[in-house]
Order: C-alpha cells, then structure tokens, then sequence
C-alpha cells in the first residue's frame, strides 16, 4: 500500500511539471510586457492642428424689436371697459379699451336730426325751385306772345333766381350738417382705442373710471416676432464682428430651443470703462416664444480658423480656481505640468489658445498617480 502511494504522489507531480511546462513561453518575444519599476504606462495623444468655425459666444438680454405707448385721441373722458391685460399676444387694430361716449353719442344724435331737418329744407327749396322754372317758363311764353308786359317777365326771372339761390343754399347746410356728422362719427372712433402694432401687451397703466387724455399712456406693446438681444464684444474682437455675420440665440428659460439671429448694428464706439463694443443683433422671433427682459447666450459664426486641438479628457484643473492644465511628455519621457489656456469646445477635442504647441504629446484620461516628474511609459493613441 505504501508503495502505491509514492508511485501516485510522483505521477501528480510529473503531471504538473508537463503542464507548467507546455504554458511556459517559447521565447522571449512572447513573453508578457514588463513596464521597469517606477514607470507609468499611460496613453498620450499628440496634439494636432484642425480647422474649425470660429464662434464668438456672447450674453445679453432679450428686448423687443419695437414698443410703442398706446395714447387715446379723445380728451378728458374715462375709461368705460378695458379688454386685454398684461402679457395678452393682441393683433394690428385690435380693441383694447373703450373709453366713455355719452357726450359725442348725445352729439351724434343731435347732427343727424340737423341733417334730417337740412333734408326737409332742401326738398321743399327743390319745391319751389321747380315753381319758379315753371312760372318763369310760362311769362317768357307769354312775353313773347305779347300777353304780359316785361315787368312780369323779370319779376319771374328774379323769382327763379330766389329759388335757386335758396335750393343751393339748403344743399350746402345738408353737406355741413352731413360733414358735422363725419367728424363727430370720427370723434366717436377716437373713444375706441386700437392697437397700431401687432405685439404683446407689456403693461397696463389704467383702470376702468380713469380720465384720459392725449397725454395719458394707456398700454405699451412689444412687438416681438423680432426681438432685438444686445451684447458686448471685447476690443480685441472687434474687426471680426459686422453688419450681416449669422448668430444663434438661445435662451435659459427655453431650454433646448434655437432662434436663427443675424448682427444688426455694430457700435462705431468702444465704452472706455470697459473696453468692450455694444453689438445689437436681430432675432427671428418664431411663436413670440422669446419674451423681452429673458436672459439670452448668442453665438456669431466668424468664419474658420486654424486651431490646435487636444482631447477634452486630458485637461484637468487646479482645485479651487479656474486654472485648467495638462501633462506633457517631454524628451526625457517624463509627464510635465503644463497650464493652458482653452477656447470652444468642438465634441470630444478643445481648442488650445495658450499653452500647447502643434506635435507635442499630451496624456489622455490622467491618473491620480501621475505627478509633475513621472517617469512613463507612452502609448501613442489616435486623438480623434
């Protein structure tokens, strides 16, 4: 029995010893990498020049295209009924208040009972015009027969002539009364007060029972399928920026919504306090959703340019401030601290204005262990 058993410890143990052996690498090219002791393996990418659309972004605040005061044409009267209120979307002409008419009404009434009474004038004036051509029609017969003597015949005459300055003169007081008519109809319009613009009703500065005037401000109204959204640009910008470039504008309070927008008017001034230049750009307003007063971010297309690009996982940033930085390979193939500066983003590269240099190698997606004077191990990834 005991000889049995050393006959199977030694079979397990020539066994292992023949399977150790058949994992055991042929030669030293297949053998697993080693990286020394104290060296780091990381991925760098190097970074490459591109061309991109430069795009100056911008803030400012959304005002509307055009506002106008709502005044009333009538004068010391109230104010009967009011028909709109504060952020109401009104149209061109739209009624928006009637102010009291009692009085032009009463006067109304009082115009068309004179032309009534100009009317009746008139038709009996017609009357006896129509008299008097016949009776001056039947002397100048008789005249000529030599049946009345001429005396007759020219007091005829004067009578015709009576009754066609009578017939002309109820004719005009008939167009007076009728023109006194128009223009209190008109006057009766004024206490009807309309909107001169399509637009948003921004505020209301009456109640009903006020009195108004002429100088009394009723509403203001925004027209908003253009807005306007005012920005500065810095000084050192300022030759990109004119009449015409195309825009974006965005809004926080429109969350995932882009208004097509183009430079309306460019400063000739730069403000001495701050350097920067006042840039009013117009906005294609679609739904009136963009309302005057809503914070707004711009972005004007610039054209292209040629930047250098690195990928966004490599920068990094100092605790506590607003200092980004990477870590360079340099000759000696040690990681380096290198502070940058960043433009736009363009997907999953960053434009780098200060810092980096075309062709240097920057370590993608940094360790915790990499630090200022690492010695690492590259492997060179595509940066795309």
């Amino acid at each position: 029995m005991r000889n049995r058993a050393f006959v199977l410890i030694f079979f397990l143990l020539g066994l292992g010893g023949l399977m150790l052996y058949s994992r055991w690498p042929r030669d030293a090219s297949s053998a697993p990498e080693t990286v020394p002791e104290g060296v780091l393996r990381v991925e760098a990418v190097r970074a490459k020049r591109g061309t991109v659309e430069e795009v100056l972004s911008l803030s400012g605040t959304v005002s509307p295209f055009e506002d106008v005061l709502v005044v009333p044409r009538a004068s010391g009267v109230k104010v009967r009924r009011i028909f709109v209120e504060e952020g109401d979307l009104v149209e061109r002409d739209q009624l928006l208040a009637e102010l009291d008419s009692e009085m032009v009404e009463a006067q109304i009434s009082q115009a068309r009972a004179a032309i009534s009474a100009a009317e009746a004038a008139l038709a009996q004036a017609r009357a006896q015009l129509q008299m008097a051509e016949r009776d001056y029609g039947r002397a100048r017969t008789l005249f000529q027969e030599e049946v009345i003597a001429r005396q007759r015949l020219e007091q005829a005459e004067t009578q015709l002539e009576v009754a066609r300055s009578a017939f002309e003169l109820a004719g005009r007081r008939r167009e007076e009364a009728r023109a006194a008519l128009r223009q209190l109809e008109i006057l009766k319009g004024y206490h009807a007060v309309r909107a001169p613009i399509s637009g948003l009703v921004s505020r209301r500065m009456v109640d009903v029972g006020e009195v108004v005037g002429p100088t009394t401000p009723m509403f203001k109204l925004d027209r908003i399928d253009r807005v306007k959204v005012e920005c500065f640009v810095p000084e050192s910008r300022r030759e990109r920026v004119r009449a015409g470039l195309r825009a974006r504008v965005e809004a926080d309070a429109l969350p995932g919504r882009s208004f097509p927008a183009q430079v309306r008017l460019v400063a000739p001034a730069v403000d001495p306090a701050t350097r920067n230049f006042r840039v009013e750009l117009e906005v294609q307003n679609e739904g009136g959703l963009l309302r005057p007063g809503m914070f707004s971010r711009a972005r004007l297309e610039l054209g292209s340019k040629e930047v250098v690009l690195i990928p966004l996982s490599s920068v990094r940033r100092f605790e506590g401030t607003a200092v980004d930085y990477v870590f360079v390979v340099d000759g000696e193939g040690r990681a380096r601290i290198r502070q940058v500066k960043l433009g736009e983003p363009r997907g999953e590269m960053v434009e780098v204005l200060e810092g980096i240099s075309e062709g240097e190698m920057v370590i993608r997606a940094v360790s915790s262990s990499v630090r200022d004077g690492a010695r690492v191990e590259v492997e060179e990834v595509d940066g795309r």
